[in-house]
């Protein structure tokens, strides 16, 4: 059965545009309106989207778009003057064929923007976003399925060097595998693997965690774990948002053991290729709360050792009066 679902699916297909696009389109920075669209047959379009919709792309026939009657588009036509008229061979559209919210829709098609770069391989399509928002900040390559959806691409530490060279190549980002994971449907993920002990006991050496595209500096979460890549590296670290103060972003590792490895780094905004908040891991890390425990003790001790050679008092346990006979 035909739902709105389905026909605003037909529509993304058609301007070749995945819902992240859809959503930029229509003014929206973030895509979440969209995907609870998208997410239920039952769930009905607002007034300010079905009004953008109708601003945005002036050759669909909105009433088709919201109840499937009369033609998919509008087609401009003539009538042998400078004047314009929206129709299909028609003086002007009726409500019984063509559905219009705004003074302000025209008859000019609204052009696929020439930045954005489609084509189909197998069941998934390859979108180029790299200059819609936020210029570099922005993935430069997403994959998505046949159902407009945003598929997740997994970066593997040996692919890190290949993707800051090639995440901008379709044919590389391709030989990537990708994804799909219930419950991250609504934005761009794409999952790193982590390397080496710089944030244990939070993540061990080769998890695997999801970060969810931060789109804008203004939108970082303080103090929270996100995949940051610059023209050098990928990093996994927590991140201070300093902007507005220094005009820098630091980088820190949750490691106590190891922390003279891994200071704070410094790193200016420009540097950031893309930004990613971490929001789910994937480890197979299983040890023991004991071990964990250990691991813990062991530091306590070391610490106590260090401050010892430093010459810094340690507290001790005071001594009560025995009891014993």
């Amino acid at each position: 059965m035909e739902t709105f679902k389905s026909r605003l699916q037909e529509l993304l297909s058609a301007e070749n545009l995945t819902v992240p696009a859809f959503a930029i389109e229509l003014g929206y920075d973030n895509p979440e309106k969209i995907y609870r669209l998208m997410r239920d047959e039952n769930n009905k379009p607002s007034f300010d989207i079905l009004q953008a919709i109708s601003n945005k792309f002036v050759n669909w026939n909105l009433n088709w778009v919201v109840t499937g009657k009369g033609n998919k588009h509008l087609t401009p036509v003539t009538n042998g003057s400078s004047e314009t008229i929206i129709g299909s061979n028609q003086p002007e559209p009726t409500p019984a064929n063509s559905l219009k919210l705004s003074p302000k829709l025209s008859a000019t098609p609204s052009p696929t923007p020439k930045n954005r770069e489609y084509t189909p391989s197998n069941n998934n399509s390859f979108v180029n976003e790299s200059s819609l928002i936020y210029g570099a900040k922005a993935p430069q390559i997403i994959t998505i399925n046949e159902h407009g959806i945003d598929n997740i691409v997994y970066v593997p530490v040996k692919a890190r060097a290949g993707y800051l060279l090639g995440n901008g190549d379709q044919e590389y980002i391709s030989d990537l595998p990708t994804f799909r994971m219930p419950g991250l449907n609504h934005s761009t993920y794409r999952m790193f693997e982590t390397e080496g002990v710089s944030m244990a006991p939070t993540l061990s050496d080769r998890d695997r965690v999801i970060g969810q595209w931060v789109e804008n500096f203004d939108n970082i979460r303080e103090n929270r774990i996100h995949v940051v890549v610059t023209r050098s590296g990928v990093l996994v670290k927590r991140v201070l948002n300093r902007l507005k103060e220094r005009g820098k972003i630091y980088l820190k590792s949750d490691t106590i053991s190891h922390r003279h490895d891994h200071p704070i780094i410094e790193i200016d905004p420009e540097d950031i290729q893309e930004l990613w908040y971490v929001n789910m891991k994937v480890s197979s890390d299983l040890s023991e709360p004991a071990e964990i425990y250990e691991r813990v003790s062991e530091l306590e001790l070391n610490q106590q050792l260090m401050m010892k050679k430093l010459g810094i008092e340690t507290p001790r346990l005071k001594q009560k009066p025995s009891n014993d006979v």
